[in-house]
Formats: C-alpha cells, structure tokens, sequence
C-alpha cells in the first residue's frame, strides 16, 4: 500500500498540498499529516499526527508508526519576518537530515523536500537548478541550500529516489497575513494607503494551488533533484501590485517609492521552469490574474466568518 505523509501539513504550503493530494492523489493511497497541533479545520481522508519533528524521539516514533512509502517533507521555520536569520534554521537543518534517514530505514521509497528560491546567489536572467548557490545572500537560503546537498549525497549513497522542489514568490489562500500580498489585500479592502519600495524588483509568483498541485505530482513522479517549482512569468513587484489594486479598484492607495529597497534584496529573483514542464508534465494552471482574485475572495470570506464569529 502506499502511505504518503506531509510534514507541515497546516502551513500554507503543506495545507495546499494536501488539498491536491485529496482532491486527486493515488488510488486507495493512505494519507497521514504532520503539525505541532491537531488543527480545528482537519479534514477527513487524512489521518493527523501531533509532533515537533525537531524532537528526535517524536520524529522516530513518527516514522515507525506510519511506516510511509513516501514522504513530502514541508516543515521547516517560516514566521515571516524572522525566518531569514533565525538560528532555528539550524535545528531545522539537522531535523530534516534526521527524518530522512529515518524514512529510508523505515523502508520510505520516495523523499519531496521543500526548497526555496533563496538558495540562488544574485544573478541576472531566470535561475537552473544547477545554478543554486554558491553563497545565498540570506542565513535561511544558506541552511536550505546545506540541506538539499547532504540530502543528494545521502539519497545517491542509499538508492533513495529524492527530489528538491524550489519553490518562488508563494500567495494565496491560507497565506500568513504578515506576509506581502496578504498585507496589502488587508490594507486596501480597510482603504488603508501602502507604503512601498519602488517596486522595480522583477518576481516569479505562483498561487499555492498551483505549487501544491506540482508537490502532489512531484511525489508520484521519479523525478530527481532540484526542480524549480515557479510560474515561469515574472513580473514585476509593481505591476503585481498594480494587478492586485485594480481588482480591488484601490490603485492609488498603493504608494510606490514611498520607502527604500532594503540593500540585501536582489533586483531579480526568477526561474527557468524547463524541468518542471519537460520532465515532470506541470506547469501552472492559474494565471497572476486569476490567481490574485481567488485569494482576495478567500480573505474577504474568512474575514467575513470571522467578524461573525467573535
């Protein structure tokens, strides 16, 4: 039987992914989610697991008790605004090295690891996989990029099959509202003003529908190594925004150039989607458009379920 389980299953990527998984993954597949806590929204098809995976005890329990053929490790330190120099990366480090092998020892047949676009060093032009590093401009990019060497080396060395999947500019549904898109959604629909860098930065965004779509293929491929997981049409940062406040018939709340760029940004940060397309038969069903009204129309409603609830 195959027995698939998602680490990080209540963050937004992990929850989109499962979403795909239950929407359409493996036939008579069994399904087991990870999270610190036993979210109140849990749905059914998914059997829930409650555990801090950077507790070496918990993860080997895990392990032995669902015995997963395959596993999509999602889980990692991502509070906005901390995740790029929070020590905690470390720890998530060696967690995610400690839950591989454990799964290889367990039997696991197929390991999707989440990556991140930061692991690119500054260049000009849309990023390969082989490109990646050598020197990230950011402690998180530096520790992911770490992560995905010693798990290719593990994986080669033991016949595990592993791929990498390099995920860029993410919104959408369930998105932390500290985050970009978010905020600015929050602040235009309060006809808040947003003060904003120039917004010359050229960005690579993908709904999380789409980026858990390409999870849930990834892991019922035989794809390996790194593969870029973005929309293949960047833009940028401005008229993303721009995009957003027409939607929302709010543009001239958006105040560009009303801050500086901070001076560790890189003024490109884009991906060549070859891979993903040629190899793994993906590419993203949603346009920035489309994509930026479902997520307004998600935050409108769960902002309208909550006022009624309080």
């Amino acid at each position: 039987m195959t027995r698939i389980l998602i680490t990080g299953a209540s963050g937004f990527v992990g929850r989109h992914t499962l979403e795909a998984l239950l929407a359409g993954g493996p036939d008579g597949a069994e399904l087991h989610a990870t999270s610190r806590a036993v979210p109140a929204w849990a749905p059914e098809g998914a059997m829930w697991h409650s555990v801090d995976l950077t507790d070496a005890d918990a993860a080997r329990a895990l392990i032995e008790a669902v015995r997963p053929t395959h596993l999509i490790h999602a889980a990692w330190y991502v509070t906005p605004g901390r995740f790029w120099t929070s020590p905690e990366n470390m720890d998530w480090v060696g967690a995610t090295l400690r839950l591989a092998r454990l799964f290889h020892e367990a039997g696991g047949r197929r390991l999707v690891a989440v990556g991140t676009c930061a692991e690119y060093a500054d260049k000009d032009g849309d990023h390969l996989e082989h490109e990646a590093g050598p020197m990230p401009g950011t402690f998180y990019g530096a520790a992911k990029l770490a992560t995905w060497t010693a798990l290719t080396g593990y994986a080669r060395q033991v016949g595990l099959s592993f791929a990498w999947a390099r995920l860029f500019g993410m919104y959408g549904p369930y998105e932390d509202g500290r985050r970009l898109v978010a905020q600015v959604m929050d602040s235009l629909d309060r006809g808040l003003p947003v003060d904003l860098t120039d917004g010359g930065q050229m960005r690579d965004f993908l709904a999380g529908q789409d980026v858990g779509a390409a999870l849930a293929r990834l892991c019922g491929s035989d794809l390996v190594g790194a593969v870029n997981i973005a929309s293949g049409r960047p833009v940028t940062l401005r008229a993303m925004l721009e995009e957003l406040g027409d939607l929302m018939d709010a543009r001239g709340l958006l105040r560009f150039g009303a801050r500086p760029r901070p001076a560790s940004e890189p003024p490109r940060l884009t991906g060549d989607i070859g891979r993903a397309t040629r190899e793994l038969g993906w590419q993203p069903a949603l346009d920035l458009r489309e994509g930026l009204a479902l997520s307004l129309a998600w935050r409108r409603r769960h902002a309208a379920v909550s006022v009624s609830e309080a």
